[in-house]
């Protein structure tokens, strides 16, 4: 009889052992109840500390808290409230939100919570600064933003005489007699033409001077446009700008070196080939 009685006995132990395990067990996870983290001590004189407004003295009660119970989602709460509203830290304010809603996603405050964070984060971005921009950049952009309306306005300028130009001729070519089909446009074709230049010539250039040349023994009335070279132009700049093969421009300034151009010398275009090119 004494050996069931020692296997009884052996039993009821090891039942004991179990439920004394799993009773442990649980008071260990209330250890870290709400409950038990809002009557930590340090948490406590925190509290007391808030209601007197020692708002530097509470915060380091409630880090002490933290160190009793590190997941004390209610000591990381009241940390970041601080934080954010006494102290403007955001960053940290927005640490220990975080941790807390980590702790105890299922807050009451959770919502409030998210939303403080969001506010925490729009305060960090306004105190971002942008660093100054240059004076010699800023400058530069000006001077490219002048550059580029007065180049929008020479465009216009010079599609305003390209449609003068092309009018002139229809209206000339409608009353030229047939003998002079095939030889070029007429004397009075050439004088209209050189008048509607000189009308849509822009009057920032200067005026149109008239040269005679021969050839061939045929006297041909030649228009030669005076431009005043500015900084970064060059035969090749002036021929795109002109619709000209730059070799015509070099022809008719044989005074010039094409890589030795100075800013505000004066470059003849031959204005009769660019009318005839446009």
């Amino acid at each position: 009889m004494l050996r069931p009685m020692n296997r009884f006995s052996q039993i009821t132990t090891f039942l004991l052992l179990v439920v004394l395990l799993i009773l442990e067990a649980g008071c260990g996870r209330f250890t870290t109840s709400s409950v038990d983290e809002e009557k930590e001590a340090h948490y406590l004189a925190g509290k007391n500390r808030l209601y007197s407004h020692d708002f530097r003295a509470a915060k380091a009660a409630f880090e002490k808290s933290l160190l009793v119970i590190p997941k004390s989602a209610a000591a990381h709460l009241e940390l970041g409230l601080l934080n954010y509203e006494q102290f403007g830290n955001y960053a940290e304010a927005i640490h220990h939100f975080q941790r807390m809603l980590e702790f105890r996603p299922d807050h009451p405050v959770a919502d409030r919570i998210k939303d403080q964070i969001q506010a925490c984060k729009l305060a960090l971005a306004s105190e971002v600064t942008l660093p100054p921009v240059n004076k010699r950049v800023e400058n530069e952009m000006k001077q490219l933003i002048k550059e580029n309306s007065a180049l929008t306005n020479m465009v216009n300028q010079l599609e305003g005489q390209i449609l003068k130009l092309r009018n002139s001729l229809a209206r000339a070519s409608s009353g030229a007699p047939a003998t002079q089909v095939g030889r070029g446009p007429s004397p009075e074709l050439q004088q209209a033409s050189i008048s509607d230049v000189k009308k849509a010539t822009p009057r920032v250039r200067t005026p149109v001077v008239r040269e005679a040349s021969v050839d061939t023994g045929t006297r041909q009335n030649r228009m030669h446009l005076k431009h005043v070279l500015k900084s970064g132009e060059t035969f090749y700049s002036l021929a795109r700008r002109y619709r000209l093969d730059f070799r015509e421009i070099q022809k008719v300034n044989p005074g010039l070196r094409a890589k030795a151009l100075k800013i505000g010398q004066v470059v003849n275009i031959p204005l009769s080939q660019t009318a005839s090119a446009r």
